[in-house]
C-alpha cells in the first residue's frame, strides 16, 4: 500500500514555509511517528487485504509513480503527453 502525506504548500503566496520559495531543496523529506487511517464503513474494497496491491484499479495507479526510489512505475498521460520522470539518487 501507499500513503501520501501532505508536507508543503506550493504557490506564490508562500503561506507555509516562508517567502524564500526559491530556497526550497527537493526532494523534501519528512518523518512521522504515527498516523491514523480511517476506513469508511461502506468501503468493501480498500485497503487491500494485507496492504498488497491486488485490489488496486487502473485509476488508483494512474500517475502514482511519484517517488523515483520506490520502484513504482509511472503509468498514464497528462493531456496526451507522458509526464516527466526522475531518476533515483541515493543520499
Amino acid at each position: 500500500g501507499k500513503v501520501i502525506m501532505n508536507l508543503w504548500e506550493f504557490d506564490k503566496r508562500a503561506l507555509f514555509g516562508g517567502k524564500e520559495i526559491w530556497n526550497d531543496r527537493l526532494p523534501m523529506r519528512s518523518e512521522y511517528d504515527w498516523f491514523r487511517f480511517y476506513k469508511w464503513d461502506g468501503d468493501r474494497q480498500y485497503p487491500c487485504a494485507g496492504m498488497v496491491e491486488h485490489c488496486l484499479t487502473d485509476d488508483d495507479l494512474y500517475l502514482s509513480g511519484n517517488n523515483p526510489c520506490d520502484g513504482i512505475p509511472q503509468f498514464g498521460t497528462v493531456f496526451g503527453r507522458k509526464p516527466c520522470t526522475a531518476s533515483c539518487m541515493s543520499l
